[in-house]
């Protein structure tokens, strides 16, 4: 069985994201897609952890790290 990937379009915002409730950070969101956006960060986000992104003009977006690697990471939205 193969997962279908969702078209992701390039975008280059600065966003901010909070892992865990705590407080939020700057990144910057490279991609996005109906289901998950890769961002950047100074941090190693935890796979599998909580993460609220906020962009002021899409607003408040809440997922989980699903991978992370080196500052980049990959975020699954909640549905």
């Amino acid at each position: 069985m193969q997962l279908q990937r969702r078209d992701r379009f390039p975008v280059r915002v600065s966003a901010t994201v909070a892992v865990d409730d705590r407080d939020p950070v700057p990144c910057v969101m490279l991609n996005i897609s109906q289901d998950g956006c890769r961002i950047e960060t100074d941090q190693t986000l935890p796979i599998g952890s909580m993460v609220i992104i906020h962009e002021p003009r899409l607003g408040t977006l809440r997922g989980t790290v699903r991978w992370s690697l080196l500052g980049s990471s990959g975020c699954r939205f909640s549905d």
